[in-house]
């Protein structure tokens, strides 16, 4: 965990944006060989402006290929706006959120509060031989199919696995942050791909990555205010400020 949160601590505040695409992951009971993946489905897919300072602030602009904004999400300091600009795209938290960034963290609290949001309980450590043969260090309670594995030579976060419950159905969940790419003495995954039963259902890909010494936070806030009072917003934002 010390080697985990110092490469934490080696960020500091990040601009990024994204591109998110949206695949049918049901459209593999029709493939015709093993390696296909399923069909895009272009409709869903969107693009994100994502603003992250560690421990303090969190804002995703989450926009259609036309760049018109469909989600607005701000977090800093207590006060949350989580607001659908356009009621034919609802998007729930989990949709809009970088997983990676989750796990960016300095405190040792946060990591396993990280850990119990993508339902990994227990702190049990073990080594765990992936595919590739490469062997990992596992998190997560040694009884159960919900850990994350973490590389054993550089610390980083590789790939996170759980189970969602839906109906009478359970579908195992993974993502894998793939394509680290080294940036200023940082890595991060260029792409992240998650699976639904082994089904590929969406795929993040990192476009660009900047790291201003200033992030326009005054303005971000005039954006979270502007949207708090046109949308339902759950937060209590101090409009005199």
């Amino acid at each position: 965990m010390h080697h985990v949160l110092r490469k934490s601590q080696q960020w500091d505040q990040v601009f990024f944006t994204t591109t998110v695409q949206v695949y049918d992951p049901f459209a593999l009971q029709k493939a015709t060989s093993p390696d296909q993946e399923p069909d895009k489905v272009s409709a869903l897919g969107y693009q994100q402006n994502i603003y992250w300072k560690i421990n303090e602030l969190l804002v995703v602009e989450t926009f259609n290929d036309e760049g018109e904004l469909l989600h607005f999400y701000y977090e800093s300091n207590g006060d949350v706006v989580n607001v659908a600009t356009q009621q034919e795209r609802l998007f729930l938290k989990t949709d809009i959120l970088f997983d990676y960034f989750r796990f960016i963290v300095s405190r040792k609290e946060d990591w396993e509060k990280a850990l119990q949001e993508v339902h990994i309980d227990g702190k049990e450590i073990s080594l765990h031989h992936n595919n590739d043969y490469n062997i990992l260090y596992r998190v997560g309670d040694l009884q159960s199919d919900h850990f994350a594995l973490i590389d054993k030579e550089n610390f980083l976060l590789k790939a996170l696995q759980y189970s969602l419950q839906s109906g009478e159905n359970r579908h195992l969940i993974r993502i894998v942050f793939q394509e680290l790419i080294p940036d200023q003495k940082l890595e991060y995954p260029k792409q992240t791909d998650y699976f639904l039963d082994d089904r590929l259902f969406k795929r993040v890909i990192i476009n660009s990555m900047q790291h201003p010494e200033k992030l326009p936070l005054d303005i971000l806030r005039q954006k979270a205010v502007k949207w708090s009072q046109t949308h339902f917003a759950s937060l209590q934002i101090d409009y005199t400020k």
